[in-house]
């Protein structure tokens, strides 16, 4: 009698485990359906209007952020973020990539919104600081660098020090294709021979409604679901080592999760948001590190000037 209970617990010890582990992977996939229905709810019963005070709060973040940028240029902290931590900066020049939050979690509530700030590095061995400038300003190109997501890139206007472009990105949640039309304009300063750092902002973002189906039409800026309102990032290049290292801080602006939704959803926007930078900066070495493929001369010319761009800053 006493195995026959024995063997009963095990069974039902067994049981219990299949039903956790299910459970576990279940909950992304619930996550993701709620994220899904919090996002195309937002547009078929009321917009999640950009308010005021929302931008208000935004304004004072990105402030705050760029004296931190300021401060690491002047030298009153180190210029990378991956300076900062010995094991940090042994896995980055090792070829890992590091992410993480920049402030708590990485995200911060805001009146009607939420900021989200996270921060990642990776090293480009064998290169130079001028061939990654001119890569990442090759934005023609982009929607093959950074594929499946952009699927559409093309520069508007650029000069030594100033760039301005067009992108449309699209990310799929389940069901759902989230579509967005931007336009971002990046500045460049040049610290000196082997250090730059670069901010980009959006100007202009637009919902993509109904995207790749019937019906498909951008919305409004600052009307839509609040998948994305503002866009601010920061970018630190730095050649030594015998590569360049490239750090990148990515701040936006989104709408809150509803209070109902937040203990399950908040966790998988933290995960989609280390993914998504961790996904660009393995994507960048990649673009630097690749050879070109055969392409038309047009293309060619342009990127040659973008190349010649890239090479002819000063420091300032």
């Amino acid at each position: 009698m006493r195995a026959a209970a024995g063997r009963a617990r095990a069974r039902g010890s067994h049981r219990m485990r299949n039903r956790v582990e299910k459970t576990g992977k279940f909950l992304p996939l619930l996550a993701s359906f709620l994220l899904v229905c919090s996002m195309t709810g937002a547009t078929r019963s009321h917009a999640a209007e950009l308010r005021k005070e929302t931008l208000d709060a935004w304004n004072q973040y990105v402030a705050a952020s760029q004296q931190r940028i300021k401060d690491r240029a002047d030298g009153a902290a180190p210029f990378l973020w991956t300076d900062e931590d010995p094991t940090r900066a042994r896995v980055v020049s090792q070829g890992g990539i590091e992410v993480a939050p920049s402030m708590n979690d990485g995200s911060k509530p805001v009146p009607h919104g939420l900021i989200h700030d996270w921060v990642g590095a990776v090293f480009i061995p064998n290169t130079s600081i001028d061939k990654v400038a001119a890569t990442v300003r090759d934005y023609d190109r982009y929607q093959q660098f950074f594929q499946p997501t952009v699927v559409d890139s093309r520069v508007l206007a650029h000069s030594d020090r100033e760039d301005q472009y067009a992108i449309k990105w699209v990310n799929k949640v389940l069901f759902v294709n989230a579509g967005v039309d931007a336009t971002c304009r990046t500045q460049f300063v040049r610290v000196d021979d082997r250090r730059l750092y670069s901010t980009s902002y959006s100007t202009s973002l637009r919902q993509i409604l109904n995207y790749g189906a019937s019906g498909e039409h951008d919305l409004a800026p600052d009307i839509g679901s609040g998948y994305v309102w503002r866009l601010y990032t920061f970018a630190r290049y730095q050649e030594r080592d015998g590569g360049v290292y490239v750090e990148i801080e990515a701040l936006a602006l989104t709408r809150d999760i509803p209070a109902s939704l937040r203990f399950i959803v908040a966790p998988e926007v933290k995960k989609l948001s280390r993914k998504s930078l961790s996904d660009s900066l393995q994507q960048t070495r990649a673009a630097v590190q690749n050879p070109e493929p055969a392409i038309d001369r047009a293309n060619a010319n342009q990127r040659t000037r973008v190349q010649q761009v890239g090479a002819s800053f000063q420091p300032h």
